[in-house]
């Protein structure tokens, strides 16, 4: 069974022909503003750094240092007046689509809650969300990740896996590529003899990576975790519709309800750059409460560069983001990171790093300049060894 952005479920809310013909054009126009981002790489090292540089003898060391010194230049203010619009149009998009279908999706949870695949939902009515959720729309998506309208409500998972699937698809992520599917893929290279009988997915959002677990590892009971109700409802839905067990809770991922030593397996996926430093001490601390003997922790996520490396990038708390989340969205390098305890493993998760070797790809016959994604449309996008940033 696919368990990645190709999985067609009956949760999956079903677009028209002027559904899709609008996703087209915020895809392309997407896909065109990330190729502008080259330009914002040269205007920083060309104008704004030295001119930081020559008030200050150094260069910028924060990104909001970074950031002020970009929004002077003309060039930058229009992507990101673009960036910001092509986002919320994409919302705006998907929010349509989901609006229409969504008495056809509610009839389904409905029929699925009796949760033949063996699952199950846990929502805590008296449950306080950490303010990390609370503090900002992350991602620009409408009403938050805690949006819930009571009852039923579907609309916060709907939105993030259908929202998720178009800026994939914006920024050439393939359809059959997932985060899971690294995780999955680099367990079954460094530690293939690993059985876990429970896993843990942490910040499950919509459950995508949680049922790619319960897939992958059919002997193993997969727990879920993640603090929006409307998104747990979606995700319990749609792993019901997929026919695979998940256990999804509502809790706070900085007290979690689970004894000392309960998981052989930890996980989250792009977890950590939407959480305060605080949040991410007691994510850790957790896991390590959590973790058996013998166990692993992987924590999948984007990581900073030091200033001066990688374009724009510059020194700065991975968690403490918000502001520029606000602003222009969130700048995560093209990097994984995976923790261990017990087996004592540190290394990258996600695909090997590569270069493109078509003689007409101007990021392979201009090598002295710096290296960003492949502009050929019709070839397959692979990850750099030197990755411009992520903007969404």
């Amino acid at each position: 069974m696919e368990t990645n952005r190709s999985s067609q479920h009956e949760m999956l809310a079903r677009q028209t022909a002027d559904d899709r013909a609008r996703g087209q054009f915020v895809v392309g126009l997407k896909r065109q503003l990330r190729a502008m981002t080259r330009g914002n790489e040269m205007i920083y090292s060309r104008l704004a750094e030295p001119r930081f540089r020559a008030r200050h003898g150094r260069s910028p060391d924060t990104i909001e240092e970074v950031g002020a010194e970009l929004a002077q230049e003309s060039y930058y203010r229009l992507w990101s007046a673009l960036t910001r619009g092509a986002q919320e149009m994409m919302w705006d998009t998907v929010e349509r689509t989901i609006a229409r279908d969504m008495p056809r999706m509610l009839d389904a949870a409905r029929r699925l809650a009796g949760a033949a695949a063996g699952g199950s939902l846990s929502l805590d009515p008296a449950f306080v969300p950490p303010p990390d959720v609370l503090t900002a729309d992350i991602h620009c998506q409408p009403g938050g990740y805690m949006r819930s309208e009571g009852g039923d409500d579907l609309m916060a998972g709907a939105l993030y896996e259908s929202g998720g699937n178009m800026y994939s698809s914006g920024v050439g992520i393939g359809r059959r590529d997932s985060k899971a599917g690294a995780v999955i893929g680099f367990l079954a290279q460094r530690f293939p003899q690993l059985r876990p009988r429970r896993i843990l997915d942490l910040g499950c959002s919509a459950g995508s990576a949680s049922v790619a677990y319960a897939a992958s590892f059919p002997d193993a009971e997969v727990h879920a975790v993640d603090a929006g109700p409307a998104m747990l409802r979606y995700a319990h839905a749609r792993a019901e519709a997929m026919a695979l067990p998940v256990h999804f809770h509502q809790m706070d991922i900085r007290r979690l309800r689970f004894p000392d030593q309960s998981f052989d397996l930890i996980l989250s996926h792009n977890l950590m750059h939407e959480i305060s430093s605080a949040t991410m001490a007691r994510l850790f601390a957790e896991s390590h409460r959590l973790l058996r003997a013998g166990g692993l922790v992987i924590h999948q996520d984007g990581r900073p560069a030091p200033a001066g490396r990688g374009g724009i990038r510059a020194r700065g708390g991975r968690g403490d983001r918000v502001a520029e989340a606000r602003r222009t969205g969130h700048v995560v390098p093209r990097r994984r990171r995976e923790v261990s305890r017990g087996l004592g493993a540190s290394a990258a998760a996600g695909s090997p790093p590569g270069w493109c070797s078509s003689r007409r790809c101007r990021t392979a016959s201009r090598p002295s300049r710096p290296r960003g994604p492949c502009r050929i449309p019709s070839r397959p996008r692979r990850a750099h060894a030197a990755p411009g940033p992520w903007v969404c």
